[in-house]
């Protein structure tokens, strides 16, 4: 028959207060390193500074819009352009062409 639990004898102490020190232990080191890796991230990522990393990623490609004489959608024109999609599909949905 196969044995699911060993059997313990009475004479040698519990091992229990062992296992559970020894799993709190692992749970505070990984805890610890946890913490550790992610305060080196959190620190790696506040010491840049974000207003050059804006004027360098934002600004020319603002700069390539202007020339290139693309100007943002007003809300009417969205407006416009969503009803005719709806439109649209209303049409094809009824075999309107």
């Amino acid at each position: 028959m196969l044995k699911l639990f060993k059997s313990t004898n009475l004479d040698e102490p519990p091992q229990t207060r062992r296992w559970f020190f020894r799993g709190i232990a692992t749970a505070g080191v990984a805890i610890a390193s946890i913490a550790g890796l992610g305060a080196a991230i959190r620190g790696g990522k506040t010491d840049m500074d974000y207003q050059a990393a804006y004027d360098k990623d934002v600004v020319p490609g603002d700069n390539i819009l202007q020339r290139n004489g693309f100007e943002e959608v007003d809300q009417q024109e969205k407006d416009e352009m969503v009803q005719m999609f709806i439109d649209d599909y209303e049409n094809k949905k009824t075999g309107i062409s």
